[in-house]
C-alpha cells in the first residue's frame, strides 16, 4: 500500500482580499497509511499473503453455496466473520479490539491494589500487547 495523502488539506482559501501572504494558514501535507510501501519485499509477500486467504475465503464461499443451507449456519457466520476483517485491511476485526479492551480493564480492576498502582503482574502486561 502506498501512502495516503490529503491535498485538500493544504489548499486554504481566504475570502479577505489583499491579505499578507504570511498571516494566510497553510497546512504540511500529511503522509498517513501503512508502514509497508510497495515495491517493498515484505509489503510483496503481505500482499501475496493477502490474496491468498482473499481466494480461499472465495473457495470456501463456494462450497458452502453448494452445500445447501443445511449445516451451514455457524460456517457462514465464521465465513462472513472473515470477509469482514479480510475487507478492513487489518489483522483484526472490530468486535476482537473491544473484547480485548473489556478483557483488559477488568484485568486492571482485578490487580489494582491501590490508587495510583505503579507495578502490575506479567499477565497485564501480555494483555495489553494484544489489545494495543
Amino acid at each position: 500500500m502506498s501512502y495516503i495523502t490529503y491535498p485538500h488539506l493544504c489548499q486554504v482559501e481566504s475570502s479577505v482580499r489583499n491579505e499578507i501572504p504570511d498571516f494566510i494558514a497553510t497546512v504540511v501535507p500529511l503522509e498517513a497509511g501503512f508502514l509497508l510501501k510497495e515495491g517493498d519485499p515484505r509489503h510483496t509477500y503481505v500482499m501475496g499473503v493477502r490474496k491468498e486467504f482473499g481466494e480461499f475465503l472465495h473457495r470456501a464461499g463456494q462450497h458452502l453455496r453448494s452445500k445447501g443451507p443445511e449445516n451451514t449456519v455457524d460456517a457462514a457466520q465464521m465465513l462472513l466473520r472473515c470477509l469482514r476483517t479480510f475487507f478492513l485491511d487489518y489483522g483484526d476485526s472490530k468486535e476482537d479490539y473491544f473484547t480485548q479492551k473489556e478483557r483488559y480493564q477488568s484485568e486492571v480492576n482485578l490487580a489494582r491494589h491501590y490508587a495510583n498502582q505503579t507495578k502490575w503482574p506479567r499477565a497485564l502486561f501480555i494483555r495489553k500487547a494484544r489489545w494495543v
